[in-house]
């Protein structure tokens, strides 16, 4: 199974979302669960690869109940090459019990009409070999280790916080996979991710109020509305 991502935690973010449709996507690492991120909450990210810096907006702005369980909308905006993109996903993560589950995803780009990804499109990209979970088991789930570190004083854009220092490594390779520092008075926890291919994610800011900017009706999607959406973007 083959995992997609941008990067890393925003790389924890931006909802894998986009890869389906040849994008960019963010994935998490194994140590979120859903089931903590209230409606509301919301957290903005700096991540800085490759020479290159894009900002990630997170927050979860609406839940569902499916089956019993307790499923939330988390919606990533970002800028790309000059292009606004939203996207969110009706999504489950409970570590605990190695649930990864998306239902569906929304995504915007600029002014082109939303469009939707059903549950139905997404099993069958996943038979496809298309992984479109949040992450892979290889990558991020059964193979990784978390190590705590320690506390910590750490320093970024949106202030100076004690954190917890945590390590996660291959179990195979027993190298660093990255190094996440986490504060719970952050509503998702991360303060800063450091990728062991020098790429860093830093928290710019955080708070509540979120709510979605798809407010439309989106619209199935389909290769020809695909397409449609790209000749009206030239």
């Amino acid at each position: 199974m083959r995992r997609i991502s941008v990067s890393i935690w925003i790389a924890l973010l931006s909802l894998f979302v986009l890869s389906c449709v040849a994008f960019a996507s963010i994935s998490p690492p194994p140590i979120m669960n859903t089931d903590e991120l209230g409606v509301g909450i919301w957290a903005k990210y700096q991540q800085k690869e490759n020479g290159k810096t894009v900002d990630v907006w997170f927050g979860v702005v609406g839940e569902e109940k499916i089956d019993g369980k307790r499923y939330v909308w988390i919606e990533t905006r970002l800028n790309l090459g000059g292009q606004n993109i939203i996207a969110k996903a009706l999504m489950r993560i409970a570590v605990g019990e190695n649930v990864s589950d998306i239902k569906k995803i929304v995504f915007k780009m600029g002014n082109q009409p939303a469009m939707e990804i059903s549950s139905d499109m997404l099993n069958m990209m996943s038979q496809m070999g298309q992984n479109v979970t949040p992450f892979s088991p290889t990558e991020g789930g059964e193979n990784a280790k978390i190590k705590v570190v320690g506390k910590e004083k750490i320093k970024v854009p949106a202030g100076t916080f004690v954190a917890k220092h945590i390590r996660i490594i291959n179990k195979n390779t027993k190298k660093t996979v990255m190094d996440v520092w986490e504060a719970n008075k952050v509503p998702v926890k991360i303060v800063k991710v450091k990728m062991k291919t020098g790429g860093e994610v830093v928290l710019l800011g955080y708070g509540n109020g979120a709510k979605s900017k798809i407010t439309e009706t989106p619209v199935p999607f389909s290769m020809q509305n695909l397409m449609n959406m790209n000749m009206n973007t030239k």
